[in-house]
């Protein structure tokens, strides 16, 4: 991804102009009195001033935010909430569904993706239904103008749970709102700002894929490059640690080889997995002593016949069997 820092001495002056347009002040007194059950990111609400996240489905046109969470471990991904508002206090006259999508960290510590890219998330939940119709999958809690989004994650990816392994994550939140232009101030949704300036690993990105805005954040851009005067967002996530539950993937992620070797056996993991122990027995049991190291293994020692590699992992246990030449 072109980094959007080569663009900052012509684009400077237009953030600056356009600031003040992204951020939004809310009419209502903040109230973010949630109580979530089983909270493994919080980032509660600041203040009264918030940041566009919407799309309009009458001009087929987004402006989104997005924020950072980290996982320590494999986490079921129970539910996500979002708090934020709409000075209207229309939003369910004109509100058609709601958009969650979850990418992991880029090198650039920006999100991996953007809704326009079709397949960069690890998870894309478009249009979830808003009705209120069981199963919910949305619920929304208005306040005023305060519109809180809480997202029954099980329910909205049909009922399969969400499982992610350890690691550093930008969330994605809007709804699809029946609005012209997205960026029409008393009308769209602004997601508040949350807790601290530093919140989070990184700090909070907008991204307008269409130039809406006029000052050239068509790529991934933080609020402080924007001009904004906080770079973090409201919401939590919310879960259970879930090692046991992903066993049966890890070894989906996991690649082992060459295998059979000779000499030198090779375990890659995505970089969100981290390895916590490792060992190689025999077919007795019997722990050869061997352990992983940089992702690698020399069994060129051994004798020839079947191993067990057993790796523990923040996503579960790998169990391979391993054949030496």
């Amino acid at each position: 991804m072109k980094k959007i820092t080569f663009l900052f001495a012509s684009l400077g002056v237009a953030f600056g102009m356009q600031a003040q347009n992204f951020q939004e002040e809310s009419n209502t007194p903040v109230n973010s009195s949630f109580s979530p059950q089983a909270v493994v990111w919080d980032q509660s609400v600041l203040g009264t001033s918030g940041i566009i996240s919407d799309y309009s489905t009458a001009d087929d046109q987004g402006v989104y935010s997005t924020d950072d969470f980290n996982l320590t471990e494999s986490t079921r991904i129970d539910k996500i909430t979002v708090f934020g508002f709409q000075n209207n206090e229309n939003l369910d006259q004109v509100i058609s569904g709601f958009d969650i999508f979850i990418y992991t960290n880029s090198g650039a510590n920006t999100p991996s993706g953007d809704p326009t890219q079709v397949g960069s998330g690890v998870v894309e939940l478009p249009n979830i239904s808003t009705l209120p119709i069981p199963p919910i999958a949305v619920e929304i809690v208005q306040d005023g103008g305060s519109y809180t989004f809480i997202v029954d994650m099980t329910v909205s990816n049909g009922g399969d749970e969400i499982i992610l392994p350890a690691g550093d994550y930008w969330l994605v939140a809007y709804p699809r709102l029946n609005i012209t232009p997205v960026s029409e101030g008393s009308s769209r949704w602004n997601w508040y700002d949350g807790t601290a300036p530093d919140a989070g690993v990184n700090e909070a990105h907008l991204i307008d894929p269409d130039d809406i805005f006029g000052a050239g954040a068509t790529a991934w851009t933080s609020f402080t490059d924007l001009g904004l005067d906080f770079a973090s967002t409201g919401f939590t996530v919310e879960g259970e640690p879930a090692s046991l539950g992903f066993n049966d993937n890890i070894s989906e992620l996991a690649s082992v080889y060459p295998n059979p070797t000779k000499g030198i056996l090779n375990v890659d993991m995505p970089s969100s997995i981290s390895v916590k122990s490792s060992n190689l027995y025999n077919l007795l049991g019997q722990d050869t002593g061997l352990r992983l190291v940089n992702g690698t293994m020399n069994i060129s020692e051994l004798s020839r016949g079947v191993y067990i590699l057993n790796v523990e992992t923040s996503a579960g246990t790998l169990t391979q069997k391993v054949v030496k030449n």
